[in-house]
């Protein structure tokens, strides 16, 4: 039985442990605007679930200076297997285990443009391995996709991803079903791209939808740390904060107007 005592740390800024040379990786397999900052930041405030973050992304690494140092200032590279070994080693809680959250867009990347010692024509599947091992699998997607799709939008429009994100101006932010609806094709083929993967690689994996996430927040984290660790879980306390979504205005009022220019109803 495992007692989690939630506590609040910076999820912008995960610190660097001393080396572990048995290191627990599990990956947060996901696309954007699914919630995986929210669960990220969960799992990190048990303080038994490493420190999830973003360590494949620009703008997460270039707030750390020791992931910028170990990656060459950009993780996705020629020397990205080291770098992921390192992000293991190093980035753990003090169990070892160690977290990562990757949109199924930083797959493709790293597939298509990372050479590997192997023929291209090989699998996906292959070069997943060759990265990152066989981590545990947690697949984070929404169930209401137009929603997803509308966030996304959003966000590309106002270059407000997160909380802490500084906003442009969202007054001007137009109407665009047929932009919306784009989005909306790439995240099924990128839901189904995790799916075709988890599937040929036979990696242990677990499904949590954003929707239950945001309405039994507690629920869902103890699901997840019982499939990381393998062991019953209690509470003493409640989680410290939860991340809030942005543009939840706006996005309701484009909900509501892609559902009429679609002939749908909220019922």
């Amino acid at each position: 039985m495992l007692e989690v005592t939630f506590q609040e740390y910076d999820y912008l800024h995960p610190r660097r442990h001393d080396i572990c040379s048995n290191p627990v990786p599990y990956i947060i397999a996901t696309t954007q605007r699914s919630g995986s900052t929210l669960l990220s930041d969960l799992l990190l405030q048990t303080g038994i679930c490493g420190q999830p973050g973003e360590y494949l992304t620009s703008s997460f690494v270039e707030r750390n200076e020791d992931l910028l140092k170990a990656c060459n200032k950009n993780p996705i590279n020629g020397g990205l297997k080291d770098y992921i070994k390192y992000v293991y080693k190093h980035y753990h809680s003090k169990n070892g285990v160690c977290g990562l959250k990757i949109p199924w867009d930083q797959i493709l990347k790293i597939h298509n443009d990372i050479p590997v010692p192997f023929p291209r024509t090989n699998s996906l599947e292959n070069s997943f391995k060759y990265f990152f091992g066989k981590p545990k699998i947690i697949f984070l997607r929404r169930a209401n996709l137009l929603s997803q799709a509308i966030s996304k939008y959003l966000a590309l429009q106002t270059n407000k991803w997160h909380s802490w994100d500084k906003q442009d101006d969202n007054k001007g932010v137009e109407f665009s079903s047929n932009s919306i609806l784009s989005i909306l094709s790439e995240i099924n083929s990128h839901n189904d791209g995790w799916l075709d993967l988890l599937r040929s690689s036979k990696l242990r994996y677990i499904n949590v939808f954003y929707e239950e996430l945001c309405a039994r927040p507690e629920e869902v984290v103890k699901k997840v740390i019982e499939f990381i660790h393998q062991k019953e879980v209690t509470f003493s306390n409640s989680p410290k904060k939860l991340i809030m979504p942005v543009n939840s205005d706006l996005k309701a009022k484009f909900e509501s107007k892609l559902m009429k220019s679609l002939n749908l109803n909220s019922n």
